[in-house]
């Protein structure tokens, strides 16, 4: 494994551990080489930097850091992003009064909201909304109720319009995960951007047609759900033994199955 560093005094630390980086390769990056030993120092990463970089990923908090909010911000009028908590931030909220109860998508919440000056000079609206457990345990940090704020510049919608449009974001995750798992997305048939524009023009077409027959089936009569992905829908509805037949001067088509739905469906008689 070749070993290749790009560096740009240009470039600043932001995010979760990043910040204090230079301290872990200061003191920590020597007493992990010598204790695992090292690799080759010809070509290829020592076990310190190995693990700078797994570090650098699964303690990013590059979501809230002043310079993507800055980068957003200048290209929308509104953002809304995930904030991580802090100390300082658990203080203010539990002096917190007023908490409003509301029900989303049939779970009961409390919404509250705060000004913020994450950041100097920056104040910023940060949404709260907590849930108690349903466990019944009590959190070291946070008690019975499980917190989760919102970062925003939005200061005139309410603290449940937020949230809700906020909650818009996992929906189209969804549609992304099913698009990658039933409609190809995951593995592009071509090299080139163009012809995979078309690819994934067409799929999501067919997506939406497909929702359409959905939303206008009795998905239950034919062991569906609405939800289902196209493979069952395929396998349930589509991959059934069928013949058209002419008789008495008419076209007849046979469908072979002892569901009865079908029948309902096309209008026609089973053979």
């Amino acid at each position: 494994m070749a070993k290749i560093q790009i560096k740009s005094e240009k470039l600043t630390p932001f995010g979760g551990i990043f910040s204090i980086m230079e301290q872990f390769d200061s003191l920590l990056a020597q007493t992990i080489d010598s204790t695992l030993g090292l690799r080759c120092t010809l070509f290829g990463y020592q076990y310190s930097e190995i693990l700078r970089s797994l570090m650098c990923v699964y303690l990013c908090g590059g979501s809230c850091s002043e310079e993507i909010v800055d980068m957003v911000e200048a290209h929308c009028r509104h953002f809304y992003i995930r904030a991580n908590r802090c100390s300082s931030f658990y203080d203010s909220m539990f002096a917190l009064t007023g908490w409003k109860t509301v029900e989303i998508n049939g779970i009961e919440f409390e919404l509250n909201f705060i000004l913020v000056e994450k950041w100097k000079g920056k104040p910023y609206r940060l949404v709260i909304q907590r849930q108690r457990r349903i466990d019944g345990d009590l959190d070291i940090w946070e008690g019975e109720y499980t917190y989760r704020c919102i970062l925003t510049n939005d200061y005139k919608s309410s603290a449940r319009d937020i949230v809700e449009f906020y909650n818009l974001r996992g929906g189209k995750e969804r549609i992304f995960d099913d698009m990658n798992n039933g409609f190809g997305w995951n593995r592009l048939p071509k090299s080139f951007m163009a012809q995979n524009t078309v690819f994934l023009l067409m799929t999501a077409l067919i997506r939406n047609f497909y929702k359409a027959i959905m939303q206008r089936l009795k998905t239950q009569e034919f062991g569906l759900r609405a939800t289902s992905r196209i493979k069952t829908f395929v396998f349930k509805f589509i991959s059934v033994p069928a013949k058209w037949i002419e008789t008495s001067r008419r076209h007849v088509l046979n469908i072979y199955s002892d569901n009865n739905a079908y029948a309902n469906l096309f209008k026609t008689d089973f053979g």
